[in-house]
């Protein structure tokens, strides 16, 4: 199997799954699945079809440079975040420790391209607007404010790691690993939706220059800016845990970039759901 080909069915198989995590509990069970079937069908066929077009040329089944492939991923990665653009539906949902986390993300990627200085000053702001919503009297305009930044952090780290998934098409590739492509591609996608959000959010916030704008504003705001479900110490623990990883390996170089980030991005509201569902179940059990 060449090189190209696990490229391909990691990278989209990767997108797919960025493309569940944005969809799941925004839309019906159902939809997902044909949605996610769809794309799956997509790449699988694409597959074939190089390959049937591989032993044509005199060449084995998995020994060509998926070209079809190659285009319905890019489908998937570029234009399927179209979509949020006109689904609020799918928009996020984020609480204060999420925008603690995905700034320090960013500011950790930052590091390698721009240096310490502005990747500690992002960081340190987004610990800033994490520590006043935590305070649990946030204003209108600090939850409207504080989603801005989440969308801006969001719009940095998919330029970074953007640079690096997408790099891989048009480089010589000479060997690829299948995890970190896979979560290069679904960081890519999940990054690639919130992207979109964040020009819609452009057009919420020109509103805030008219009265009744800005009531709509910030009531945009704070559907979308939720007090996080994790305690302030368990909280402030995770946050300093990722920090811990992702500037360790900035300095040391001891994993995968694309991993780290897709981990992060995908296991810190994972975290915070479990802790909703343990909260929740002790509410229920009776006494």
């Amino acid at each position: 199997m060449s090189d190209d080909v696990i490229f391909l069915l990691a990278g989209g198989f990767g997108a797919l799954f960025g493309l569940w995590r944005v969809l799941d509990g925004a839309l019906a069970r159902r939809s997902v699945v044909r949605l996610l079937s769809v794309g799956g069908l997509a790449l699988v066929g694409a597959v074939i079809a190089d390959g049937l077009i591989a032993l044509g040329e005199g060449r084995t089944f998995f020994d060509h440079y998926s070209d079809f492939g190659i285009l319905v991923l890019l489908f998937i990665v570029m234009v399927l975040p179209l979509w949020g653009l006109f689904d609020e539906r799918i928009l996020a949902q984020v609480g204060e420790f999420g925008v603690a986390v995905l700034g320090i993300t960013a500011a950790a990627r930052m590091a390698d391209r721009a240096g310490w200085a502005p990747a500690g000053a992002l960081a340190v702001a987004s610990l800033g607007i994490a520590l006043l919503l935590l305070r649990g009297q946030a204003s209108d305009m600090l939850r409207l404010a504080a989603y801005g930044w989440f969308l801006l952090c969001t719009v940095l780290l998919a330029v970074l790691e953007g640079d690096n998934a997408i790099a891989l098409i048009d480089d010589d590739i000479v060997e690829v690993s299948a995890v970190p492509t896979f979560a290069a591609f679904a960081a890519l996608m999940w990054l690639a939706f919130h992207s979109v959000f964040a020009s819609k959010f452009v057009l919420i916030a020109l509103t805030c220059l008219r009265k009744d704008g800005r009531a709509l504003a910030y009531e945009f705001g704070s559907r979308l800016i939720v007090p996080s479900t994790v305690s302030p110490i368990a909280g402030t623990a995770a946050v300093g845990a990722v920090a811990l990883l992702l500037f360790s390996d900035v300095a040391f170089d001891w994993a995968p970039d694309a991993v780290l980030v897709a981990a992060v991005i995908f296991v810190f509201p994972i975290f915070e759901a479990t802790v909703d569902r343990v909260l929740t179940d002790r509410e229920v059990q009776p006494a």
